[in-house]
């Protein structure tokens, strides 16, 4: 990797893998031109690993992109950049959850939609409920989001 500020080889001086939780790896860095350090955090390339199964059956890829344009929609109670950083952080942990919980790389589209209102509701009740009912889960807030909140 090149250094963020001079564009110079760096190296690795400190790596830490969180496999346990989730695939990805801290990286501490320092530039062998400018001496700078800083921090690198590594995940797969979802997108290209996973494909998700809509109801008709067809395929689609996995794009991490739209859940967070999806989890920002969701997030309409909030501040322009509360939303941006907690849809980012909902979309990581929905991914954590999809591929803990994964022992192929194909998940169904319910899945993904159940995990996706999990990781929203650990954040605001009404952001799952909102996601819910824009996608067809929910015909009403209260009773069915309970009931998609339950353990499986």
């Amino acid at each position: 990797m090149v250094c963020i500020y001079c564009k110079s080889k760096t190296r690795v001086t400190n790596s830490r893998s969180h496999s346990k939780r989730s695939p990805k790896t801290w990286r501490r860095r320092q530039c062998q031109q400018c001496q700078a350090v800083f921090t690198t955090h590594e995940r797969p390339d979802y997108s290209s690993l996973y494909k998700i199964r809509r109801l008709e059956g067809d395929l689609a890829d996995l794009l991490p992109a739209e859940l967070v344009v999806s989890a920002y929609n969701a997030l309409e109670g909030h501040s322009r950049p509360a939303r941006a950083a907690y849809a980012e952080d909902i979309v990581n942990s929905t991914l954590d959850i999809l591929v803990q919980n994964s022992g192929s790389p194909l998940i169904e589209v319910e899945a993904l939609h159940r995990a996706m209102i999990r990781s929203l509701a650990a954040v605001d009740q009404a952001a799952a409920a909102t996601y819910g009912l824009q996608n067809g889960l929910l015909r009403s807030k209260n009773r069915q989001l309970r009931k998609l909140l339950q353990p499986d």
